[in-house]
């Protein structure tokens, strides 16, 4: 009777995982179904991470594009303003890059709006939304002077992170 092992590899490890089903007369079949499970995941958030890279760099250059058009739309607008003036051209051209202006504008407001989603999903992806964002403390310019530098207690306490941890005030004397 053959014994079934589940093996929990990652991949790199296929041709010891063999060896050793075939040396203790297991069953290879569900390691081999895990590695692919696994090989098949990675490769899966893979492209999703360089999907979400890929639209990020997207998003920007169309933040680059849309900032363009709105300058060239404002200075297309100014000038129709200034024709229209001086009596060459008629209401109805500035009108046309009055709305030129807004599309251009709203064009301008979708490509931020796309970065920040593609910027998000890119941090949920490789998994930088559960960073947690230390906030810049002020620390003084000068080395804190203590009465004892050889006999200093370190009570045991469960890690947190840097940002959360407190600055021990000096001791008034």
């Amino acid at each position: 009777m053959k014994r079934l092992i589940i093996f929990f590899c990652t991949g790199l490890y296929i041709a010891r995982v063999v060896s050793y089903a075939q040396q203790h007369d297991t069953g290879i079949a569900i390691c081999v179904n895990c590695v692919l499970r696994f090989a098949d995941t990675r490769d899966r958030l893979r492209f999703e991470v360089e999907e979400s890279f890929y639209e990020l760099r997207q998003a920007n250059r169309n933040i680059q594009t849309t900032s363009r058009e709105v300058l060239s739309s404002r200075e297309s607008l100014r000038l129709a303003r200034l024709r229209f003036q001086a009596g060459v051209s008629t209401q109805r051209e500035v009108v046309d890059n009055q709305r030129d202006l807004t599309q251009a504008e709203v064009r301008y407001a979708q490509a931020l709006a796309q970065y920040n989603i593609s910027v998000a999903e890119m941090r949920r992806r490789t998994g930088l939304d559960q960073v947690a964002v230390c906030q810049a403390t002020s620390l003084g310019a000068t080395k804190p002077v203590l009465e004892s530098m050889e006999n200093i207690p370190v009570p045991p306490e469960p890690l947190q992170p840097a940002c959360q941890a407190s600055i021990p005030a000096k001791a008034a004397s």
